[in-house]
């Protein structure tokens, strides 16, 4: 059964399109939530700092080809990450740069962004998140560039 850890990625802005019609590489185990990418014209998990093809929608079934919904996330479009230092360790988002560009990376089915990774990094952080008296969260906003994306025309 997925986690569906409430802080796995998630489209803030943008257009959600749920996509249908790719099926599963082979030996797939990604659980609804987990950033996906393009396998030779099939769904995988994305690896850390890969390109991202969308969010999966359901578990994956562990069979060759099964279809595999997912949420596309194109270039723009702005995603909640929850944020840590160093891959596992959270940190308020209020402690990234405004405007740098990080990484993201997976431990335990949890994707977050790796506020000590900026090298090549796929996510622009655009700004924190923030708690109802106006102090920063573990979560913050980030916009996929448009070379990051594993999107057909991207």
């Amino acid at each position: 059964m997925a986690s569906n850890d409430f802080r796995n990625p998630h489209i803030h802005y943008g257009k959600a399109r749920i996509i249908y019609g790719w099926g599963e590489a082979a030996t797939q185990s990604y659980e609804a939530g987990e950033l996906l990418q393009d396998s030779s014209g099939s769904v995988a998990v994305a690896a850390d700092d890969s390109h991202v093809l969308g969010i999966a929608q359901k578990d994956a079934s562990g069979t060759t080809a099964t279809e595999a919904p997912f949420i596309e996330i194109e270039p723009g479009d702005v995603v909640r990450f929850y944020v840590t230092s160093d891959g596992s360790t959270a940190a308020l988002a209020s402690t990234l740069t405004l405007g740098e560009n990080y990484n993201h990376q997976v431990g335990s089915n949890l994707w977050v962004i790796d506020g000590g990774d900026t090298t090549n990094g796929q996510w622009t952080y655009i700004e924190p998140v923030l708690d109802v008296n106006g102090d920063s969260t573990y979560y913050g906003l980030f916009r996929l560039g448009a070379a990051d994306s594993d999107i057909l025309g991207a």
